[in-house]
């Protein structure tokens, strides 16, 4: 916005200042700075919400909010455990959910009843974040990260999400009624452990996924007997599903099929719910101590060449 404006017509106390100048005012302020104004008022929160920041990342470690710019530098550091500050950090995420248009969200151990306090204060599928990731962090046990998926818009482009063992069938069904799962763009769901792994594969083909969203799980191995015993849980999975599995009519070249053939003998293409969609069950062993396990959906009779660049699979013998 261009605007001619002579300085000495306009007024030094804020509360004076007409809107376009607090426009013009707060695009140049820092982040902090915003925060501060935010917090004065309804009227002034309405005009910092006006103009988002860009935010590369926000992280949550240890009880730890860091807050990274548009140019990766840390804008904001502080402890979410400090009790002298409780309700300034409080207030302080609130306008950084609300506030600001976050790329990278970063979530990976949980504190406090932050969730609970602002489940309230941050209305659903009103945060934008693109790109929204999770190590270590227990799925609902503490609301944190169903918080978060509630609360982020529809379009997310990607979620990347890792979680223990602990995880309960309920929160499998509760994960996939959050508006965020079922419409990100692309969805990768990691599990240290696979006692629920039918399950997810199974909501993959029901609930008409979309396209590159993908589970994957470990069958952990220390050794040759573990390793007998891990690869006949793999085969008791793939059991499951085998009334679901297709023939790779369109793999019809000797020389394609050659490619393939780990493809066709250790992976299950699999129909879903969906004529235009499938599901790859892909297994791996890279001989460090755990089978992988992925079921991704792809779309629809690809040509076996797409197959190879779609998933980058290894020619893997075993």
């Amino acid at each position: 916005m261009d605007l001619e404006v002579d300085v000495a017509d306009v007024p030094t106390n804020w509360c004076h200042m007409p809107p376009e100048i607090k426009l013009m005012c707060i695009k140049t302020m820092s982040l902090m700075f915003r925060f501060a104004i935010w917090c004065t008022s309804t009227v002034e929160r309405e005009f910092i919400n006006s103009e988002k920041r860009d935010l590369k990342e926000v992280a949550i470690i240890n009880g730890s909010l860091q807050v990274y710019d548009e140019d990766r530098e840390l804008k904001i550091k502080t402890k979410f455990d400090e009790v002298e500050d409780i309700e300034k950090n409080r207030l302080l995420l609130k306008y950084i959910l609300t506030s600001c248009n976050i790329e990278t969200f970063y979530l990976e151990k949980s504190f406090l009843d932050l969730p609970q306090f602002l489940d309230k204060l941050v209305a659903n599928e009103s945060v934008q974040i693109t790109y929204l990731m999770s190590e270590r962090a227990p799925l609902f046990d503490n609301g944190w990260l169903r918080f978060i998926l509630k609360k982020s818009w529809k379009s997310v482009s990607e979620i990347d999400l890792h979680w223990a063992t602990h995880v309960v069938a309920q929160d499998v069904d509760a994960m996939f009624k959050i508006a965020s799962i079922n419409h990100a763009g692309s969805v990768k769901l990691h599990r240290t452990g696979n006692k629920y792994a039918h399950m997810y594969i199974k909501k993959l083909i029901e609930h008409d996924a979309k396209i590159n969203t993908m589970y994957h799980t470990e069958f952990p191995y220390d050794y040759e007997r573990q390793r007998n015993a891990a690869l006949k849980k793999v085969n008791v999975l793939r059991n499951r599903f085998k009334d679901r599995e297709m023939y790779i009519q369109h793999l019809n070249s000797a020389i394609i099929v050659s490619i393939f053939r780990s493809f066709i003998n250790n992976n299950m293409l699999l129909r879903t719910n969906n004529p235009e969609k499938e599901i790859v069950l892909r297994v791996q062993d890279l001989n460090i101590g755990f089978f992988e396990v992925s079921a991704t959906v792809v779309p629809a009779n690809l040509p076996a060449e797409q197959y190879l660049e779609y998933l980058n699979l290894v020619d893997v013998d075993y």
